[in-house]
C-alpha cells in the first residue's frame, strides 16, 4: 500500500525542460515569464529585449513540452521532426492573440526545438506540425522566435529621427519615385486614426510623379522593408504575422488596414509641426489628411446579394 505520492519519472522530465529553457532564454538574452498558475496549453511568455539592452514590450507566449517521445522522426523527412498535439489545443494555439511557440526539449539530443505553432497552423491547418531541425534555441535562433512579431533588433528612434529616416528611405528604383513617408501619409484613413497598405497606394504616388512606372523585386522588396519598419518602430498594431504569409507564402504585396498607435500619432503631430513651418511654399492642401476608403460595388456584388437573399428565404422556409 502506498501512503506518500510519487515523485514520476515524467513530473522530473517535464520540470527539467522548463528548466532548460528558462536557462537558454535567460543565457540569449530574453526575459521568460513563466505561467505561475494551471495553464491550459501557455506555460509562459518571452518578452524580446533589442541589441541596446532594451526590453521592447514585445511578446510571444510559450508552450513547452519536454521527452523525446514528443519528437518522431520519419524516413521521408529527414529535415523535420513530428509532432503530434490533440485538436483542442490546436485550435486553441490558432485563435491566440499573440504567437504562441512551441518549445520541445530533448534530453537524448540536449538541445530545445521550436516552432511557432499559430503561424504553422495558419498556414498548414491542422495537422501535425513539422518542425525543422534546424530551428535549435539559440543565440543564434534567437530572433526566429519572434519572426511573426517583427524586426525589433534596432533600438526605437526619437520621433524626430523616425521622421528623417522615413524621408531617406527612398526607393532606389529610378521609375518608382517614393518614400516611406509618402507610403505612410497616403495610407491615412478613418480621420487619421488607422492606416491602410497596399501595392495600390504605391502606385498612387509613383503615377504621379512620372508617366513611365515600373516594377520588379526592387520595388517589391522596398514594400515589403516599409512594413517590417514601421512595425519595428511601432507606429502602426500591424498583424505582422499575416504579412508574412503573403508575402512567403502567396506570393503577394501584403494588404492591412491598422490602428495607428501613440507613437504613430506622435509622428503625426511633428509631421503637422514641420508643415507649418513651410506654409508659404506649399500647396494649398495638407499633409495630415485621410484617404476614404471603399469597397468597389460590381455585377458580381448585385448577383451574390440577390442569391444570398434566395438561400435565405428558402433556408427559412424549411
Amino acid at each position: 500500500m502506498e501512503i506518500l505520492p510519487k515523485y514520476t519519472f515524467e513530473n522530473k522530465q517535464e520540470l527539467l525542460g522548463v528548466f532548460k529553457v528558462a536557462l537558454m532564454l535567460t543565457e540569449i538574452g530574453l526575459i521568460f515569464r513563466p505561467t505561475s498558475n494551471t495553464d491550459v496549453g501557455i506555460d509562459g511568455q518571452i518578452e524580446y529585449v533589442n541589441s541596446a539592452g532594451e526590453a521592447t514590450g514585445k511578446i510571444v507566449a510559450v508552450q513547452i513540452k519536454s521527452g523525446d517521445s514528443y519528437l518522431k522522426e520519419n524516413k521521408a523527412d529527414i529535415n523535420n521532426w513530428t509532432f503530434y498535439s490533440d485538436e483542442k489545443h490546436k485550435a486553441y494555439w490558432e485563435m491566440y492573440p499573440i504567437p504562441v511557440i512551441l518549445l520541445v526539449y530533448s534530453p537524448n539530443n540536449d538541445k530545445i526545438f521550436f516552432i511557432d505553432a499559430r503561424y504553422y497552423l495558419k498556414v498548414n491547418g491542422l495537422g501535425n506540425f513539422k518542425i525543422p531541425k534546424e530551428n535549435i534555441l539559440n543565440a543564434t535562433n534567437k530572433n526566429k522566435l519572434f519572426e511573426t512579431v517583427g524586426n525589433f533588433d534596432e533600438p526605437f528612434l526619437e520621433i524626430k529621427d523616425v521622421f528623417n529616416s522615413m524621408i531617406r528611405k527612398h526607393c532606389k528604383s529610378t521609375l518608382f519615385n517614393l518614400s516611406y513617408l509618402d507610403l505612410y501619409l497616403q495610407g491615412l484613413t478613418n480621420i487619421c486614426q488607422q492606416t491602410y497598405f497596399d501595392i495600390s497606394i504605391a502606385m498612387d504616388i509613383a503615377e504621379c510623379r512620372s508617366p513611365y512606372v515600373v516594377g520588379g523585386e526592387e520595388v517589391y522588396t522596398f514594400l515589403f522593408e516599409y512594413i517590417e519598419f514601421i512595425v519595428s518602430q511601432n507606429l502602426a498594431e500591424v498583424d505582422f504575422g499575416n504579412c508574412l504569409i503573403e508575402w512567403n507564402e502567396r506570393q503577394l504585396v501584403p494588404r492591412f488596414l491598422a490602428t495607428i498607435t501613440h507613437r504613430g500619432k506622435a509622428l503625426i503631430a511633428f509631421i503637422n509641426d514641420i508643415e507649418a513651418m513651410y506654409l508659404t511654399t506649399m500647396p494649398e492642401t495638407h499633409l495630415v489628411q485621410e484617404r476614404f476608403m471603399q469597397l468597389t460595388f460590381d455585377n458580381y456584388s448585385f448577383l451574390r446579394i440577390k442569391k444570398a437573399q434566395e438561400i435565405q428565404e428558402l433556408i427559412r422556409k424549411k
